[in-house]
């Protein structure tokens, strides 16, 4: 049965009461910000049969000073100036908008590559059927206040996020506009995904290890996010199969470690905001598909469910971060 908010009881509005000040406080005292990714990007995501989809969307995290993973957001910066390697961190506060317009200014920081990302995110908030549409989320009797509070939250959250871009800048059309743009010529995050994006060759090892090296010498976390698994995956030689390789170590598919894990959290140790505002996140609670803390909790819940090693996946992930942040090109794709 569907009803409005307007014909909720008492007890539910004082619920949505509570939950818009916290948001109010988290948004402007707390000075969180929302990060993204997705798997709607310019280049295909590669579908590889019994292994987990959500791996083709992105990845997430920070580091704390043990070195170990925690759900906690980096400072907050809306400014495409801040960060390391190419400067850009959409850990944005409100609206997409004004990162939007500063990154475009800014290509050879890679601020074609990221309003794009933007455009695309956004795209897809508007294209969602379940609350995309809509200026409130729809309410069923049979839905936990709790749960339906967070369902809430995330999509209106996810709302505003987009809410001052046209229809028609969010079209298909005007995308590849700003990405086939004079512009996008200097832009380093787009030149690097690009050419890893769509190389096919992945029994051509000393070929992919180059590519793959280029995108980790940038240490866009957004960038290493678009291209999750492709950093580490390969065609062996001798059989044929396709295989993870990181560290002088290789990994089937189906790995109790799992590398499609580790690098889905990875971003998260390299500046990317990592909680349950991140956008595949809040778009995984928005429509109704589970609310989690953030991808740590997310990539916990999933593989201590199927009894598999959360803990090797973590260690993993942490050894990444680490050559990564020292530039140590001789454990990717080796």
């Amino acid at each position: 049965m569907e009803i409005s908010k307007g014909s909720l009881k008492p007890k539910l509005l004082a619920l949505l009461v509570f939950l818009l000040l916290v948001m109010f406080i988290v948004i402007h005292v707390d000075g969180r910000d929302v990060g993204l990714a997705s798997e709607d990007l310019p280049s295909k995501p590669i579908k590889l049969a019994g292994h987990n989809e959500s791996l083709l969307i992105s990845d997430h995290g920070i580091e704390n000073s043990q070195g170990g993973l925690q759900e906690k957001n980096p400072d907050p910066d809306d400014s495409p100036d801040s960060g390391d390697a190419t400067g850009l961190r959409l850990n944005v506060n409100g609206s997409y908008r004004a990162f939007y317009e500063s990154a475009l200014k800014n290509p050879e920081k890679g601020g074609i590559f990221y309003a794009s990302r933007i455009l695309r995110m956004c795209s897809a908030i508007r294209n969602e059927t379940t609350f995309g549409g809509e200026s409130q989320t729809a309410y069923s009797v049979e839905m936990d206040d709790e749960v339906y509070g967070k369902i809430s939250a995330a999509a209106e959250g996810l709302r505003a996020k987009c809410s001052m871009f046209t229809p028609d800048e969010l079209s298909d059309h005007h995308i590849n506009e700003v990405l086939k743009s004079e512009a996008s010529l200097k832009d380093p995050l787009i030149s690097a995904g690009k050419a890893l994006g769509e190389d096919s060759g992945f029994e051509q090892l000393a070929r992919r290890k180059k590519l793959v090296d280029d995108v980790i010498k940038l240490g866009d976390p957004l960038l290493i996010s678009e291209l999750g698994m492709r950093l580490a995956l390969y065609r062996h030689s001798a059989t044929g199969q396709l295989m993870f390789k990181f560290g002088g170590d290789e990994y089937p598919l189906d790995s109790e470690v799992d590398v499609g894990f580790a690098l889905y959290m990875l971003p998260c140790n390299l500046g990317m905001q990592c909680d349950e505002n991140e956008f595949d996140m809040a778009m995984r609670c928005a429509s109704n598909a589970g609310c989690y803390e953030g991808r740590v909790d997310y990539v916990r819940k999933v593989m201590t469910a199927g009894s598999r090693d959360f803990d090797g996946t973590k260690k993993l992930c942490e050894q990444m971060a680490e050559a990564a942040k020292k530039g140590d090109l001789s454990k990717f794709m080796n």
